[in-house]
């Protein structure tokens, strides 16, 4: 008689499809993206008006209608990181869901803390494409600037490591062009990003076997 196949099959490298650490970092994940919704509600149902502050930088910068066109390079961006952690970083999966867990449950911070409007200069709402909720909001940090910063740093491949930094680079400047963002959120983004990369290349290399530092080539 044949045993059974085992429900989790085995992966090169000798690691489970799906493992506790995986498991645990799904729920710190779902955790802080919780917090930052959170956040959002608890200003929007206590806070009954959301000020512009002026952006310096912003205000010198022309207007450029980020719209669908930023969300598709987005979405190509997640994609395009997410194929290269599944096939070639399997093991730094939960390291690096735990760190995006981390900076949105510190943004659902922010988020509360700091309940301003989108700047000044923004279109109004009628007049852009929105897709998220609660666009009256400011977003400090910036999410996608935030985001796009861990998945960048954590790619091995040092080609693709820098090409992805260009892209969040690029897409943080668009965004505050757009007027979705002020200055200080991509900026802050950024900051947050990578201080948790650096933060987690030590700290929670016992969830994937390995740390996140980027390792040299091979002569």
């Amino acid at each position: 008689m044949r045993s059974p196949r085992p429900l989790e099959q085995p992966v090169p490298g000798g690691r489970a499809l799906f493992s506790p650490h995986l498991a645990l970092a799904l729920a710190v994940g779902l955790a802080g993206g919780a917090v930052s919704m959170g956040g959002l509600r608890l200003a929007d149902r206590l806070v009954p008006w959301f000020p512009s502050v002026p952006d310096v930088i912003q205000a010198r910068l022309p207007y450029f209608d980020f719209g669908v066109a930023g969300e598709l390079v987005f979405i190509a961006f997640l994609v395009t990181s997410a194929t290269l952690l599944i096939t070639r970083q399997r093991r730094s999966l939960p390291s690096v869901i735990c760190l995006v867990g981390a900076f949105y449950a510190i943004r659902g911070v922010f988020l509360f803390l700091l309940p301003i409007g989108s700047p000044p200069t923004a279109p109004a709402l009628s007049a852009r494409f929105v897709l998220y909720p609660y666009a009256n909001h400011a977003y400090f940090p910036g999410g996608h600037a935030g985001l796009m910063t861990i998945l960048s740093l954590i790619v091995e491949d040092p080609l693709w490591r820098r090409s992805l930094l260009a892209v969040t680079i690029v897409f943080a400047l668009g965004s505050v062009m757009a007027r979705v963002h002020y200055t200080a959120d991509v900026i802050a983004g950024g900051a947050v990003g990578y201080a948790l990369v650096s933060w987690g290349r030590g700290r929670l290399a016992h969830l994937s076997g390995d740390d996140l530092a980027p390792r040299p080539r091979s002569a």
